[in-house]
């Protein structure tokens, strides 16, 4: 009997051990040795790739039929009928919706790459409201409280943070209180399907917030809401991102005019991002701004309603 182990690399003789396979068939009731059936029969199936193990023995089957039926006793045909190799088709597919790509970054400069928002996800801010609180102050001492807070603002400016272009620091004396804000990050918005937008909306849900959107050479500035079309956005804003910030309002202050000792975390706000797609599609993201009580800000992606 041939050693078949060791001619497993030989490609000529895979399909003399095909035959071999088809006569053995034929010949099992003349007997064999039970080791040199195992071998014969496994170096068979190896070499022929088409016979698995069913039960710890090599299969014995012939190749299938056409309709996947095995040949009718006797049908020589079934000895040469390789396996059915016609092309399976399958039912068409629910279409699946596109997947557009927005993505919402917090962004310090326009060098920084940006941290993404996720859902749930609260991160601080390089936002800070101060409020200082000068009634009771004589003249001299308000006016050493003022210039108290002018200096932290310019040591705020100096920090590094930011770009000169992106933060604003500013102070403001208002009756018996003055307030100072300073602001160095933007939110970033991504649309990676832009030719498909139709339309996009940046708004405030409160009216303590207004926004300041670039988008083009020119900037939307102190806006509670901003509509925008595709041919609206430049290139250089569809390739790196629509960029938005986020400042007081009015509002803010007439509530400080009532009572400067208010908490801050007393103001916050939701702004709604929504990018509405030609097919219908609408992708919209909520965040939420909140200011804790010692003036600095956090920022809290909240989760889309099912």
């Amino acid at each position: 009997m041939k050693n078949y182990e060791q001619m497993t690399e030989d490609v000529l003789y895979r399909a003399e051990q095909y035959r071999i396979q088809q006569k053995y068939k034929r010949r099992m009731a003349m007997g064999c040795g039970v080791i040199g059936c195992l071998i014969l029969l496994i170096a068979v199936n190896i070499l022929t790739y088409g016979n698995g193990i069913s039960d710890g023995l090599p299969s014995l089957e012939q190749p299938t039929g056409q309709h996947g039926s095995r040949p009718a006793e006797g049908d020589k045909t079934g000895e040469s009928q390789q396996p059915d190799s016609t092309p399976q088709t399958s039912e068409p597919e629910d279409k699946v919706p596109h997947d557009y790509g927005v993505v919402l970054l917090l962004a310090a400069s326009p060098d920084d790459p940006g941290t993404e928002l996720v859902e749930n996800l609260t991160l601080p801010m390089y936002y800070h409201l101060r409020v200082r609180d000068l009634r009771g102050l004589n003249d001299a001492e308000r006016e050493e409280a003022i210039n108290e807070e002018r200096n932290l603002n310019n040591q705020f400016w100096n920090t590094g943070l930011g770009s000169a272009n992106w933060k604003r620091i500013n102070g403001l004396v208002r009756g018996d209180y003055m307030i100072s804000f300073a602001r160095i990050n933007q939110f970033r918005l991504m649309i990676q399907n832009f030719d498909e937008v139709e339309s996009i909306s940046i708004r405030c849900t409160t009216r303590y917030g207004e926004l300041d959107v670039e988008y083009t050479d020119k900037i939307a500035t102190n806006w509670w809401e901003v509509e925008l079309l595709p041919e609206d956005v430049s290139d250089f804003y569809r390739e790196t991102g629509l960029r938005i910030s986020w400042d007081y309002t009015t509002a803010l202050l007439e509530e400080l005019d009532k009572d400067p000792s208010m908490p801050l975390s007393s103001f916050s706000d939701i702004v709604a991002f929504t990018v509405k797609f030609q097919d219908g599609t609408v992708k919209e993201t909520k965040v939420h701004i909140k200011i804790q009580d010692d003036g600095q800000f956090v920022v809290t992606m909240l989760k889309n309603p099912a």
